[in-house]
């Protein structure tokens, strides 16, 4: 447990993009996205982003948008907030290419 949120700490403090440039991009793959990136998501702040990734390192790759209400602190009502903002793509597929709602 110690060990793994260690290492969502270590990332909290990378790969930090802003508001104004993660809004003119499509959507965010949250499989992708450090927690800089998913702090630019309207709705996530530093402890959902830390949430979200600490899911993803216990339990796998989200499948889904869906798989998101997994998440300690995303409801269905959060969820429906994110969902203009997010994305998951299937592995392989181009950052650029349209998810869709997955």
């Amino acid at each position: 447990m110690l060990l793994v949120r260690a290492f969502a700490h270590g990332l909290l403090d990378s790969g930090s993009v802003s508001r104004a440039a993660a809004a003119t991009s499509l959507r965010i793959d949250v499989n992708l996205a450090a927690p800089g990136e998913l702090v630019a998501v309207p709705g996530i702040g530093p402890s959902r982003a830390e949430a979200i990734v600490l899911h993803r390192v216990r339990h796998g790759l989200f499948r889904t948008v869906d798989d998101l209400a997994t998440v300690d602190g995303i409801g269905p009502g959060m969820l429906a907030a994110l969902r203009p903002f997010v994305c998951v793509r299937p592995p392989g597929e181009p950052a650029g290419a349209s998810a869709g709602g997955r």
